[in-house]
């Protein structure tokens, strides 16, 4: 499912632009893959494939967080920022 998102949001915006999507899903999906085959366990009862599951899903979020801000840098409209106008002195009464 999210292959064919990537390739309708490359074709709308540039496949260039979608790249942190492709790597987030290669991270997920590397992560899963490792977690369901029990391997590999790089320090014994310390790290194992749940932990590095767990690290992939990390950068795939952050690389989904560059996606998401990069889009929102380039394409979202600029909106206009909050002016704040000088106030009259009140008078003490």
């Amino acid at each position: 499912v999210g292959v064919f998102s990537i390739l309708k949001l490359g074709r709308q915006i540039g496949f260039r632009a979608v790249r942190p999507m492709w790597y987030a899903g290669i991270f997920y999906s590397a992560g899963a893959i490792l977690a369901a085959a029990g391997h590999p366990i790089l320090i014994r009862r310390w790290v194992g494939p749940h932990e590095i599951f767990h690290g992939a899903v990390i950068v795939g979020g952050a690389l989904h967080w560059v996606f998401i801000r990069r889009l929102l840098m380039t394409h979202a409209p600029v909106l206009p920022l909050a002016v704040v106008l000088p106030t009259a002195p009140v008078a003490a009464a």
